[in-house]
């Protein structure tokens, strides 16, 4: 049976050559392997939450990734719940470094949420039907 250490090993490993995929634009490659991690119902949740993190950010269809990084920030939150604030300083640091990234992958995911679905141009549809209403109300 392998120890924790090698097992943990594996797994930054396994989780270190799906970024590397994906800063090298490998990203077919990231997320064959990234769902390969995931399918490991052993995995940690770190590595769980590295992978679904890699997913989000690289899959084309918003939606899909937006589910990725809901289910990645569950299981921080999770996590977090898990560990005492302040008693591991390592800990502690690698907590905000995936809280870092899942902040960063939620304003990205935004951003082309609010593209797919138009959110600009129905906002803008309503503040000048609104405007109108204001106008009409104003003349009355």
């Amino acid at each position: 049976m392998a120890n924790d250490g090698s097992i943990r090993c594996q797994y930054t490993e396994r989780t270190n050559e799906a970024a590397k995929f994906y800063w090298e634009d490998g990203l077919e490659e990231c997320v064959a392997l990234a769902q390969e991690l995931l399918d490991d119902p052993d995995m940690p949740r770190y590595y769980r939450i590295k992978a679904l993190v890699l997913l989000g950010a690289t899959v084309d269809d918003v939606v899909e990734a937006n589910d990725y990084s809901i289910n990645a920030e569950a299981l921080w939150r999770l996590e977090k719940r898990w560990h005492i604030e302040d008693e591991d300083e390592n800990v502690d640091l690698v907590m905000a470094e995936l809280g870092n990234e899942l902040d960063e992958l939620r304003s990205t995911l935004q951003e082309g949420i609010r593209e797919k679905f138009n959110f600009d141009e129905e906002e803008d549809s309503i503040s000048a039907h609104d405007d109108e209403v204001a106008d009409t109300q104003a003349m009355s």
